[in-house]
């Protein structure tokens, strides 16, 4: 079973391969380009699965540490009222038959129209968001693009709507403030996490807030980690959890593998092996690894175990293509 040191937490800025190979153009290095494709690593984009064989976060040491530490200390970008920004959300009353409910079924790159996660990077699938037509499209699509523009094949343009790539920061910010008007989640969210590199912390947690407020389940794990690392608010860990819970219950894989660690720290096994068992059938590897370890110890029925296997064994494969792959080891 996983130790019980706990952080979690993830900090810092990080693209996203598929994103940052599209936004430059492929020739340009535009500067907007870098910044516009910015993924916090509060955000999924840096979600490593011990099963695709990309890292290990089986060791809950890097889960876990400041829990007991929470809500006694500031940082020096928090505001007296930032929390105005998520408050309403702050209020949201979870009981657990929402909490433990199966999750939405996963979205499908409109282009291969294979499943993606909700955490980025889970079972090797990254993607990248397109500000002209509102797409989220998988990086084994964003690839095979790209080689068709290299090739001469394909203008350097979006590969589902065909739009050209904008050409500096401030076209590619005055898209997604299009996108903002007709309510579009995602773009509420990509620019918080654009503004997050530019180190406007609160302007950030006021669009992953009303991202979050339309439904974005990566939003409310940003909003999570804020609080959990004190970025921009005061460190409380009872809003970390809180957020971490609405992102759980939107889907997102990692939220939920982090609430069983939560739950193991505090000694509630059962409510633990509750979030591994959904995560695990979600495809998360290192949740699956928690949920033998349970199996192993009498926390779980052979038959819960053998149906988490299968269910993960299914959506693993239902996520896999030669494109995915072929683009996961560029």
């Amino acid at each position: 079973m996983p130790e019980t040191n706990c952080n979690i937490s993830e900090s810092g800025a990080e693209m996203t391969a598929a994103n940052k190979k599209m936004h430059t153009s492929h020739k340009q290095k535009n500067d907007h380009c870098k910044d516009g494709a910015c993924e916090h690593k509060h955000d999924d984009d840096s979600i490593k699965s011990s099963s695709d064989n990309v890292g290990d976060i089986d060791d809950v040491n890097a889960v876990c540490t400041n829990l007991d530490k929470a809500n006694i200390s500031s940082v020096d970008n928090s505001s007296d009222d930032v929390d105005d920004i998520v408050g309403g959300i702050n209020e949201i009353i979870i009981s657990d038959d929402k909490l433990f409910q199966d999750p939405p079924p996963n979205k499908d790159c409109p282009i291969c129209m294979l499943p993606m996660p909700f955490a980025r990077g889970m079972c090797g699938v990254d993607d990248a968001y397109m500000p002209c037509c509102g797409k989220t499209l998988c990086h084994g699509c964003m690839v095979a693009a790209d080689k068709e523009i290299d090739k001469g094949k394909m203008k350097s343009s979006c590969p589902f709507c065909r739009t050209p790539l904008p050409k500096s920061r401030k076209e590619f910010v005055e898209r997604m403030k299009k996108r903002m008007k007709l309510n579009d989640v995602d773009a509420f969210h990509e620019l918080g996490n654009d503004n997050l590199a530019k180190k406007d912390m609160r302007k950030s947690l006021e669009l992953w807030n009303k991202s979050a407020e339309l439904g974005s389940c990566k939003s409310h794990y940003n909003v999570s980690v804020s609080y959990q690392n004190g970025d921009g608010v005061e460190k409380d860990l009872e809003k970390a959890i809180h957020h971490l819970k609405l992102a759980a219950i939107g889907g997102h894989e990692y939220a939920r593998y982090k609430l069983g660690v939560v739950e193991f720290h505090y000694g509630n096994m059962d409510l633990a092996m509750k979030h591994w068992i959904i995560s695990a059938k979600s495809g998360f590897g290192d949740s699956l690894k928690e949920v033998g370890k349970g199996y192993k110890h009498g926390l779980v029925t052979k038959d819960d175990y053998a149906k988490t296997l299968r269910a993960h064994q299914n959506i693993s494969n239902e996520m896999k293509s030669e494109q995915r792959t072929n683009a996961e080891q560029k």
